[in-house]
């Protein structure tokens, strides 16, 4: 600022000088005391005051913008945290219903984690957790959210998909998660995790939405891991989930695509 103030005052008095404003004459401490160096000094500091209260702002935005995200995200796995995907999810839901478009809510957890602790230790837990939260965050568009919403548990929102696409989704990332197992250390480590999808009916909330697909998680729990649930149609009862069977062709290609950005 300093260094802008003296060169600006070199340039401005040359101009002057040059159009005959000031006389070429004039002393230092004439021009210095003329109404013009005042005015100009005046208006020079003023620029830089309000220049420095500028940057002082746009740099405290900058800083709470970057707190507001960082309390947002999980900083494992860079997904949502379980607040902010409730939070949004809620939003997403409601945008969704209100211009008559489906949405579909996809819960997964990872199978046996905890004997991954026990038997490899947290570390190791923690190579799981980071790798499995890139894998969902790479497979949801822009459109889509994805968090973490519990220590091995993660939810993807799907927006504008109805419930046989979610399925399909579900499926492919589980094919991916259980063909490649993750290496760390010395140890390779293979992992499962188990589906629960469902999609939102036209005035269903996110908690109501939550539970339903919470129901389907733990029906594909019961009935061995490894393995996508969801209701068919007109039933959602967790006893009426059958094994997700999607076109084969469709799930192939899906599959292939998350395991050329995500693998490892």
């Amino acid at each position: 600022i300093i260094l802008a103030y003296f060169v600006t005052t070199f340039i401005v008095r040359c101009v002057l000088l040059g159009t005959g404003v000031i006389d070429v004459g004039m002393t230092e401490s004439s021009y210095s005391e003329s109404w013009m160096a005042i005015s100009f000094r005046i208006t020079v500091t003023f620029t830089a005051i309000a220049s420095a209260v500028i940057l002082y702002v746009m740099l405290g935005m900058d800083l709470k913008a970057d707190m507001q995200r960082r309390s947002q995200v999980d900083p494992m796995t860079g997904l949502l945290n379980k607040l902010s995907f409730e939070t949004q999810a809620a939003q997403a839901i409601a945008a969704c219903q209100g211009r008559g478009r489906p949405v579909s809510l996809v819960l997964c957890d990872i199978d046996f984690f905890k004997k991954v602790n026990d038997t490899h230790g947290h570390a190791a837990g923690d190579v799981v957790i980071s790798w499995f939260g890139r894998m969902m965050g790479n497979t949801v568009r822009s459109a889509d959210l994805a968090g973490r919403v519990g220590g091995e548990e993660f939810a993807m929102l799907l927006a504008g998909c109805p419930q046989n696409n979610a399925v399909a989704i579900a499926e492919a990332l589980r094919g991916v998660i259980a063909e490649n197992p993750i290496r760390t250390g010395d140890a390779t480590l293979p992992v499962t995790a188990s589906f629960g999808v469902v999609e939102a009916n036209p005035t269903e909330t996110f908690e109501m939405l939550f539970q339903r697909a919470d129901e389907m998680l733990y029906a594909a729990k019961r009935a061995g891991r490894d393995r996508v649930r969801f209701p068919l149609p007109n039933l959602d009862a967790p006893t009426a989930m059958t094994p997700v069977t999607p076109a084969k062709a469709a799930a192939k290609t899906f599959r292939d695509a998350i395991s050329a950005n995500l693998v490892n």
